[in-house]
């Protein structure tokens, strides 16, 4: 069946909060370019297929030539929070896209919590939740109390699978990718490698739960746990 490609596009927007959607079965279901001081929350959004296989669910864009600004305070200072997303395919569920000598920060001063992503899928390069690509960086991002799912009753998900990408090396700015956190989440059927950091700063990653997860980083307050973390028990 067709696909519609784009279904949400903002170009150099500021203070806006999008809330309270449903969508199902597009290319890339939302485009941010430029956009400060806003909130995305409370969408559900499911069988998104990555425009054509080949890009993400969200993507991020900062740009210095567009809407008057300079990078990197084109795009930053926003929240991904209280989302429900399932069967994700392309790249990454969430991508911060730039280019290296003009636009780098492509994820810059988010903070992404109370969101549930579920089975992401292996095509073109992925499956990655939330990652930096292509000449960018993430940079002083916040990721906690989320909740990451692979494996469960009815899903097929892609064998192996990335949390969180703050940089590619060689190509990308993993110079400027530091000051990541990552604490306070849970992994279920999740594998290595969970948290890619390339040449970047390392991961502030700390407090977060693995549950029947392979290989899970070492982390001094970590927990590793096996069974099903959503099933009462004795």
């Amino acid at each position: 069946k067709a696909v519609i490609q784009r279904m949400f596009v903002v170009d150099g927007a500021t203070a806006i909060t999008l809330s309270n959607c449903y969508t199902t079965d597009f290319g890339v279901a939302f485009t941010w370019t430029n956009v400060r001081n806003s909130t995305f929350e409370r969408c559900m959004i499911e069988n998104v297929r990555g425009d054509g296989n080949s890009k993400a669910t969200f993507v991020n864009v900062q740009q210095t030539s567009a809407s008057g600004c300079v990078e990197p305070d084109c795009s930053k200072d926003n929240i991904f929070r209280y989302n429900f997303v399932k069967n994700y395919l392309g790249t990454a569920m969430f991508e911060g896209a730039g280019s290296a000598v003009n636009s780098p920060y492509s994820i810059y001063r988010w903070e992404f919590y109370g969101n549930t992503f579920v089975c992401p899928q292996l095509i073109n390069g992925g499956p990655i939740t939330i990652s930096a690509i292509a000449q960018s960086a993430m940079r002083d991002t916040k990721i906690y109390n989320n909740t990451f799912v692979r494996q469960g009753p009815g899903l097929t998900c892609a064998a192996t699978t990335t949390a969180v990408k703050q940089c590619d090396s060689p190509v990308g700015r993993c110079d400027l990718a530091s000051g990541n956190i990552i604490k306070n989440n849970l992994f279920y059927g999740f594998t290595a490698p969970y948290f890619v950091q390339g040449t970047g700063g390392a991961f502030d990653n700390d407090y977060n739960a693995y549950f029947d997860s392979s290989s899970p980083p070492s982390e001094t307050n970590g927990q590793i746990a096996t069974g099903d973390p959503f099933v009462n028990r004795p």
